[in-house]
């Protein structure tokens, strides 16, 4: 297994531990009623996700608008996050 082979397995690691983060705390929700709600665990993740997802296409030779494009789409997950939490608190 090449260098290159190896990141990109372990980039996908990474994503793969994101999907059963998601699984376990909807599950959690589910469950017991109590925990971060849907629409929170979704925004959070997502903006882990993408930014992960950048780093794998630009491991893999992705186009410059394709990385930036998860970019942005991690900023928007982001700023969506903050925005629920900052009205929680109030």
């Amino acid at each position: 297994m090449t260098d290159l082979q190896q990141h990109l397995y372990v980039v996908d690691l990474v994503l793969i531990a994101f999907l059963l983060e998601g699984v376990c705390l909807f599950g959690y929700f589910a469950w017991t009623g109590r925990g971060l709600r849907p629409i929170e665990i979704v925004s959070n993740l997502a903006s882990g996700a993408m930014l992960v997802l950048a780093l794998r296409l630009a491991l893999s030779g992705a186009s410059s608008g394709a990385i930036a494009t998860c970019l942005m789409g991690s900023f928007v997950a982001h700023i969506f996050d903050l925005r629920l939490r900052w009205r929680r608190g109030s």
